[in-house]
């Protein structure tokens, strides 16, 4: 999101958040963390929270856990049965939802923002969107990266009511938003058919001047190839992680290691401890925005997963990952895995920016692996491309001025144009 929002004055920018951690250097001038005054129930929610989450990971380790008496085990095994079962139901947005406390409303005293822009992702911020747009008349601009709505909690044996929740909400939502963006045209063509109101791309954008290109890191097949991935392990991608740990096994010999490095913010508690016995898998922490490129750029190739799991297929259809153009913008050889249909594996298929592995099989990562390490023409024929798929669709010049221009006709007869842009002059006058 700071890359929507680069060129905006920081002091101009507001976030309000619920992540477990966040940067102390933030692209916004005031940061709000959601705590448990901003929660009915606030402090059984942030028990069962801390029990569901899995571990966090600390550089250069797993995060261990402190305390193991019997007492404590029994506890946190019952606060996790608890937390999954309301996770899984969708129970807990209804039992904890947002509110306005106190501290929130001063807060929004203080910083007066002038525009409501938010990622749609459950109910508790739709709730809360809602809620500041009826408390102080702001108007909302949603961004809808994954088609959750038509998806979320519809596995749940309360899936008959909770779905109904969703789409009476979200329809709400919608209808009150001055600008609907999503994640590409796909998800724009199917949301417009789907809800009959305009929803307008917002593609994903970086400035490829941050990426430190030529820098060390082309595979050198005698010493050690470096396989990196960047993101979340959630919603399957801790499988996908495991299956390409077992396929380059046997690509190992005296001359040549392979590594696998996972850049994550945690680890699912159900993938931990298999984590932990591969061999060829080193997590480290989530590298921070400015350090983005580097860890890209270091690698040899870049790994993209997307899950085979029936439910998550559904769920990411429409969805382009939110790392796909930083691979790209990093000039290294991607290997994307996945369905044929997920709209990240379909992308690089249909403009040739990665080596697609479009079916779920150890052996065909394993070749995939081998043809990229062994074929410099291949390797230099995805860098290429990929570099100019990233001009083309998310430079970050070109989607901020979008973005900018749709923003500025969100505050009535207040209008930002490009001289004072550059002035800077108005944009003192709006908070995002």
């Amino acid at each position: 999101m700071r890359n929507w929002f680069w060129d905006w004055p920081k002091n101009r920018l507001l976030q309000i958040y619920t992540g477990v951690t966040i940067e102390k250097q933030s692209f916004c001038g005031s940061d709000f963390h959601i705590g448990i005054e901003e929660r009915r129930l606030g402090n059984l929610f942030f028990s069962l929270k801390d029990s569901t989450l899995g571990e966090l990971v600390q550089p250069h380790r797993m995060a261990t856990r402190r305390k193991t008496s019997g007492r404590y085990i029994i506890m946190a095994n019952v606060l996790r049965t608890m937390g999954n079962f309301l996770v899984k139901t969708g129970l807990w947005e209804l039992i904890f939802p947002p509110v306005l406390s106190p501290r929130l409303r001063k807060w929004l005293d203080d910083t007066r923002p002038d525009i409501v822009f938010f990622q749609a992702t459950d109910l508790s911020f739709m709730k809360l969107a809602l809620d500041i747009h009826a408390a102080y008349g702001i108007p909302i601009c949603v961004n809808i990266v994954d088609d959750w709505v038509g998806h979320l909690y519809k596995d749940s044996f309360l899936s008959f009511f909770m779905t109904w929740v969703v789409r009476r909400r979200f329809q709400k939502l919608i209808r009150r938003c001055t600008y609907r963006f999503v994640i590409g045209d796909l998800m724009a063509r199917e949301y417009q058919f789907r809800y009959g109101l305009a929803f307008e791309p917002l593609m994903q954008c970086d400035d490829p001047g941050r990426f430190p290109i030529g820098m060390s890191g082309l595979i050198d097949k005698t010493g050690t190839v470096q396989i990196v991935y960047s993101g979340y392990l959630g919603i399957g991608r801790w499988e996908s992680l495991l299956e390409l740990s077992a396929a380059i096994e046997p690509l190992v010999t005296e001359k040549l290691k392979i590594e696998i490095v996972a850049y994550v913010p945690f680890v699912p508690v159900e993938a931990s401890e298999l984590i932990k016995e591969a061999r060829n898998i080193r997590i480290e922490a989530s590298p921070k925005d400015d350090d983005v490129p580097g860890v890209l750029c270091g690698a040899d190739i870049l790994f993209l997963p997307e899950s085979f799991e029936a439910q998550t297929r559904a769920y990411t259809k429409l969805s382009v990952s939110t790392k796909a153009h930083l691979y790209m913008m990093s000039e290294r050889p991607v290997l994307v895995y996945g369905p044929p249909e997920i709209g990240t594996v379909e992308y690089a298929t249909r403009e040739g920016w990665g080596f697609v592995v479009s079916e779920k099989s150890i052996s065909a990562l394993r070749e995939a692996v081998r043809s990229l390490i062994n074929d410099a023409s291949l390797r230099e024929k995805l860098v290429t491309t990929g570099k100019r798929v990233a001009m083309r669709n998310h430079d970050g010049i070109a989607v901020r001025e979008n973005l900018r221009i749709r923003l500025s006709t969100m505050k009535g007869n207040f209008s930002i144009t490009n001289d004072a842009l550059k002035e800077a002059e108005c944009w003192e006058r709006t908070n995002v």
